[in-house]
């Protein structure tokens, strides 16, 4: 088994979480599995993406994964349920793209919004998996710096919000002396101004 996801982690309190405290910024991660923090990037007041950077030398439960590099998870709060409790989809955003048809690199038909990526093509019978590209993670699921360096509005997987309004830019991403660096930025919030009275 690998090792827990950043969400998992953030609740669990096993990593230290930073936050963006300006608009634009410069962050850099160390590897999650030798103490090293989790960012969260607001994307609306609901919703968060967490950034967290995996190496196979971090933990154990690392050793065997098929690629190193940033994950991104996109954490969006569900309704309530019964009043109680209100459940979190956590999904991870990878790098390798959403298409309709199938999934990486068998996909033809990109769409960074509302398709698929092979973790969700996985979820069927052998022969549906086969035909659609579907596993449980590769080595294109990272965001390596090299090959995917990008996670913004015009990439694929897009960085949108769950309903498709807001959205947030995470550039420049390059992996250096064991630790990932990168550019962060929040959209500009939007203001309406009605009624002006002078």
């Amino acid at each position: 088994p690998n090792s827990f996801c950043a969400w998992s982690r953030m609740k669990l309190g096993w990593s230290p979480v930073i936050s963006l405290s300006r608009d634009r910024e410069q962050i850099e991660l160390r590897d999650v599995g030798q103490g090293g923090t989790i960012f969260q990037l607001p994307v609306n007041d609901r919703e968060v993406f967490l950034m967290e950077y995996r190496r196979r030398q971090g933990n154990y439960y690392d050793r065997h994964i098929p690629g190193e590099g940033v994950l991104i998870w996109h954490a969006v709060p569900r309704p309530l349920i019964e009043r109680k409790w209100s459940p979190v989809l956590v999904d991870l955003e990878c790098a390798d793209g959403r298409w309709r048809d199938a999934g990486y690199p068998l996909g033809r038909l990109a769409d960074a919004a509302q398709g698929e990526d092979n973790l969700d093509f996985w979820a069927h019978d052998q022969a549906y998996l086969k035909a659609h590209g579907g596993n449980l993670g590769d080595a294109s699921d990272p965001f390596d710096g090299v090959r995917f360096a990008a996670f913004t509005p015009q990439s694929n997987p897009g960085s949108f919000s769950d309903d498709g309004q807001s959205s947030v830019r995470v550039e420049q991403i390059r992996i250096v002396d064991g630790a990932a660096h990168m550019e962060v930025q929040t959209a500009p919030r939007l203001l309406a101004v009605e009624n002006i009275r002078l």
